[in-house]
This record gives structure tokens, C-alpha cells and sequence, in this order.
């Protein structure tokens, strides 16, 4: 994602772009940062973040407005790293455009909070859909029914959804919701380079399990998950078919086996907008979780979602309040949260079968697979918009202690 730093003279502007790469080294950010003049920025195309140098905004703040008729769709961002701003000052700056204001009291946690929400709501503006990884603290905690669950939840909020079953070895999901085969010979002969890889050929691979063409599956693949893994023109393909899948779905929900190759796994969880991790509150499952949890963290995208689901099958357990200690959320990533379902076993229905797992599931666990749904399409209260209006310029507070 192109980031662009501007200030007003060439000093500062190269003080402020190299206080810029370092926080977005430091935080292991997906930004590609550049500096640039006032005068330059015209030149730029798809800037997703504009940051604008405490300079500007100290001298020539009513040009922020005309910036803004620039780069209608970037995000406006402040970076004031010698002040210290009141609440009072935060709302000026907001009048004039800015989206976020990182000020000397601004603490890193704070701006990768913040920076990652601006890479979700970046991704949702150029239509990027949403990958949702669906795994489990070990086997046998409803991880395929979650995510067959899940997926009717998107659907019935208009959104279209492709499920894939990354299940090599029992094909879970294919299974779960009936379709046969179980296994995929045009998948296997695209990975096997026996067929061009391209949407149409990828599409002919697809189950349609509604009439409106809103919901699909697409099956494991003929070949073996050790094929895959130790072929890296194979494992390409199967990057490249998931990052097709995204583009034609609005949704794509992956069944991820605990069992499931580590190459496999470190691809998905790198790639993934929501990661959703099942588990019983047994201490097995618990210790198992915080065991994943740990082992995979470095392979998270700062960007994504972790959301740690309770599925309370099991009445047997530890509390909530336990599991939430034990982990240690600020080391995996500035968006966890955890949640709790109602119930979530291995069931008799399918999607498309006109008796589902979210319509049979009784009203509670249809509002709580609502409620994840929406939080998982919409991750975040929409950003309120500025009111773009010239000002005057401002006169900047005292200066504070520099925390960069």
C-alpha cells in the first residue's frame, strides 16, 4: 500500500518521512512509503495514505482542503511528533481533513491500532474481499460446522461467499455439505500444470450450492497435501488460484484443519483479513490454543482480524476470564477479540438443504453468528467524515516531549 510523506520544505520533510519509515519498520507494516514535495504530489496515483509534516499544518493548514480534492480517496494524516495536542486542537485539525492526528503522546501501539484500520478500510474501498480462515485449537471442536455456519451468516447479509476445504486427507467440508466428488481432478490438473490456471478454469472447479450463484465450494484437490507443500510451482498455483478467488468472491471462508501442513497454514495466516481460531474450554484445548497462538503469531498480517470463538459444546471447562489471562493479546495483534457461541456440534445439516446449520441452529446461534458476521464485514464503525472547509492557520500548542 503507497504511502506519500509531504511537509513544506525539504529538511523537514526528510526529518518526518525518516521518523515515518521507522515506525513502519519498526511495526513490520505493508506500507510502501515515499516523500514528496507539495508541488510533486500531483504526480502520484493510488496514494492510499497521505501524511502531512507538522510543518505544513503550522503554516498552511487551509491547504489541506485543496489536497483533498487531490486525493479524494486517501487517507489524511497528521504526524505532529514535537507537539502535544489537546482534544479541543484534535477537532480543528479534523475540520480541516485529517482522518488521524499522531501527536508526541501518540504511543506505537496506538498508531499500529490505528494504521491497521486504515489498511482494512483501504482494502474494502478498492473492493478487496475478505478472507476468512476458519481453524481450531485441535481437532474435533466444530471447526468445519462453524465455518459452514459462518459462511450462510455473510451470505444472508448480501454478501457473495466461496468456502474452501484446504482438508486434504477426509475432505471434512466437501463431505459436510454433501457434495461429490470429494475431490477435485480439474483443481488437481491446474496445480499439476495439466490446465491453465485463469478464473474460468478455476470456476469449472466449483460446487454452486445456491440458485442465485451466491454461494460455492471449492473441493481439495486430487493431488496429495505433500505434493502441494514440496512443489513450489504447485504451491504457487495454489497462492495464485486463492488470490482469484478473492477477487471474484466478496467472501472467502477457508476450513483450515489443525492437522494441516505448516506451509499451508503459514500461507493462510499471512494472506488473511479475519482469523478465527475455535476452541473448547477443556485445559487440553486452552494449552493447545495458546500453543498455535504463539507458534504462528509471526506469521499473522498486521492487518487482520484474530478473533478467539468459545464454542460452548463442551460445558466442561475453564472460564473465559481464564483463557483471556493466559493469552497474551498485545503479541499477536492490536485487533483480538474473543467470543463465545452457544452451541456449535457436528450436525446433520448443510448449506443448501433448505434445513441449515444458521436456520436450524435455534435463534441463539443465528444472532450469534449474525453478530460475528457483521463484525467480520464490517470491522469497524465507519470513519466519520471531515468537514472540509478552509481555516485559517492554526497556531500549534507548546511542544512536548518527543516520544519518536
Amino acid at each position: 500500500m503507497k504511502l506519500v510523506v509531504t511537509d513544506v520544505d525539504p529538511e523537514s520533510r526528510s526529518q518526518c518521512y525518516r521518523r515515518v519509515c521507522s515506525i513502519i519498520d519498526e511495526l513490520k507494516l505493508p506500507f510502501s512509503a515515499l516523500s514528496s514535495s507539495i508541488e510533486s504530489l500531483s504526480e502520484h496515483r493510488d496514494v492510499g495514505v497521505l501524511v502531512i509534516g507538522q510543518n505544513l499544518i503550522k503554516r498552511y493548514s487551509n491547504q489541506i482542503n485543496n489536497l483533498k480534492k487531490i486525493f479524494p480517496s486517501s487517507f489524511f494524516v497528521g504526524f505532529l511528533p514535537d507537539y502535544k495536542l489537546s482534544q479541543t486542537f484534535l477537532e480543528k485539525l479534523a475540520l480541516l481533513g485529517l482522518d488521524e492526528v499522531f501527536d508526541g503522546e501518540t504511543s506505537l501501539t496506538e498508531i499500529k491500532k490505528r494504521l491497521t484500520f486504515i489498511l482494512h478500510k483501504l482494502k474494502r474501498a478498492k473492493g478487496s474481499s475478505g478472507l476468512v480462515v476458519v481453524t481450531g485449537s485441535k481437532g474435533g471442536v466444530g471447526v468445519t460446522t462453524f465455518a459452514a455456519g459462518l459462511s450462510e451468516a455473510i451470505l444472508a447479509k448480501q454478501f457473495k461467499v466461496t468456502m474452501v476445504d484446504v482438508d486434504f486427507e477426509t475432505q471434512n467440508l466437501t463431505r459436510f455439505l454433501k457434495c461429490k466428488p470429494t475431490s477435485s481432478r480439474e483443481y488437481g490438473d491446474i496445480l499439476l500444470s495439466n490446465r491453465s490456471l485463469s478464473y474460468d478454469s478455476l470456476t469449472a472447479c466449483l460446487f454452486w450450492l445456491n440458485q442465485t450463484g451466491d454461494l460455492c465450494l471449492l473441493p481439495p484437490p486430487t493431488v496429495s497435501e505433500d505434493y502441494l507443500v514440496e512443489n513450489p510451482k504447485a504451491f504457487n498455483l495454489f497462492s495464485d488460484a486463492l488470490e482469484i478467488l478473492t477477487k471474484g468472491a466478496q467472501y472467502v471462508v477457508v476450513d483450515l484443519p489443525s492437522t494441516a501442513a505448516e506451509k499451508l497454514k503459514q500461507l493462510l495466516f499471512s494472506k488473511a483479513d479475519s482469523i478465527i481460531f475455535i476452541t473448547h474450554l477443556d485445559p487440553g484445548s486452552a494449552v493447545s490454543l495458546i500453543t498455535r497462538l504463539n507458534k504462528y503469531k509471526q506469521f499473522f498480517n498486521f492487518a487482520s482480524k484474530i478473533v478467539i470463538c468459545c464454542n460452548h459444546y463442551s460445558s466442561l471447562g475453564l472460564p473465559v476470564s481464564i483463557l483471556k489471562k493466559e493469552i497474551n493479546t498485545d503479541a499477536l495483534s492490536s485487533d483480538v477479540m474473543f467470543y463465545q457461541i452457544s452451541a456449535c456440534a457436528k450436525g446433520k445439516n448443510w448449506i443448501g438443504s433448505g434445513n441449515t446449520i444458521y436456520g436450524a441452529g435455534g435463534s441463539k446461534l443465528v444472532k450469534e453468528l449474525d453478530y460475528l458476521a457483521s463484525i467480520l464485514t464490517n470491522c469497524e464503525a465507519q470513519h466519520t467524515n471531515a468537514v472540509q472547509q478552509a481555516l485559517q492557520p492554526l497556531a500549534l500548542p507548546s511542544k512536548t516531549v518527543n516520544n519518536f
